[in-house]
């Protein structure tokens, strides 16, 4: 069974994919290589790039780290805390 997941977290998720979009984006045309090229740079099909290009891609963390190596970029998955609203049980 899958959870629903709230609004907020799809927004969240949403931001987190524009920006990989943007980053991935910048750095194309930083080097000047066709999507093609840079897809091929990044071990990925050029298809999934334009998935990911366009906010629709659902990378692994694996797949997210392997990128960022050969970008020569870091990359740390976080997890935040998210604020108590009043009302929610401690878990």
């Amino acid at each position: 069974m899958s959870e629903r997941v709230p609004n907020r977290n799809n927004r969240m998720i949403r931001k987190a994919a524009q920006e990989l979009a943007e980053t991935l984006e910048q750095h194309r045309l930083d080097a000047e290589l066709t999507k093609q090229a840079f897809a091929e740079k990044l071990g990925i099909s050029k298809q999934f790039l334009h998935e990911l290009l366009n906010g629709e891609g659902n990378p692994t963390l694996e797949t997210l780290d392997v990128m960022a190596s050969k970008l020569d970029l870091e990359f740390h998955p976080t997890f935040l805390r998210a604020k108590r609203r009043s009302g929610d049980k401690k878990r």
